[in-house]
């Protein structure tokens, strides 16, 4: 029980160590105080969205980034019935 509990503060501590890490790189990044600024936005999250898209300067319109993750707004409606707008995803799972 006591190498269990041990071996699991190590883990613990490593975890710690990879999460100041990734926050004192996305500092470094000047885009990410703009997204770490919307409610409900984290540094992992920020720090995943920034290593699969990239350099966001290179991007003219959100609609530049949207194509490669292929999401889109979708209707579900037939006939006089008009139902929700979702957004479909078929694109990279990672962005």
């Amino acid at each position: 029980m006591k190498r269990l509990f041990a071996d699991y503060e190590y883990k613990m501590a490593q975890l710690e160590f990879v999460k100041e890490e990734i926050e004192s790189l996305c500092k470094k990044i000047p885009e990410s105080d703009q997204m770490l600024a919307i409610k409900g936005i984290g540094v992992i999250t920020v720090a995943g969205f920034l290593a699969e898209v990239g350099d966001m300067r290179r991007f003219e319109s959100p609609r530049q980034i949207q194509k490669p993750a292929e999401l889109s707004l979708r209707e579900n409606s037939s006939g006089k019935h008009k139902r929700q707008t979702i957004i479909s995803k078929r694109g990279r799972n990672e962005l």
